[in-house]
């Protein structure tokens, strides 16, 4: 939510639930544990992926690869902001290519880049997301 603070500058108000669902979305991600998306993933999820199929199930395939392919992967997440249904997401993506992943065969090169993500929520669950993303190495 946007407001104004006491000098009549915006701010950001955060909302924690927001926060704790989408820190538990990464961390599910980190540790290639993805039951939790059951709960917090909306069933047909589109994440807007080109080629890629809407649903749940296509996104933990998807993330079971990613993990597979770069099996140190980590996401810090540097800023979480809410504002509706829509929260952004602030994190890097680090990890070193040890695997094939979408036709790419392992590289053995270290991945460093940070990522803006934005999600959609309905009904207490992540249901759309649009990503860009910048290399730093």
């Amino acid at each position: 939510m946007f407001g104004h603070n006491n000098q009549g500058g915006p701010h950001v108000v955060t909302y924690r639930r927001e926060q704790s669902a989408h820190t538990a979305f990464f961390t599910a991600i980190e540790s290639d544990d993805l039951r939790v998306f059951d709960e917090i993933v909306a069933e047909d999820y589109n994440d807007h992926l080109t080629g890629q199929s809407p649903g749940r199930e296509i996104l933990k395939q998807y993330f079971t690869a990613l993990r597979s392919a770069f099996p140190d992967l980590q996401l810090p997440i540097s800023a979480i902001v809410a504002e509706g249904d829509r929260v952004a997401v602030l994190n890097a993506v680090r990890g070193t290519h040890k695997g094939e992943f979408i036709g790419l065969k392992a590289t053995g090169r270290r991945i460093d880049a940070m990522a803006f993500q934005l999600y959609r929520i309905q009904n207490g669950q992540l249901a759309e997301h649009w990503k860009s993303r910048t290399s730093r190495r």
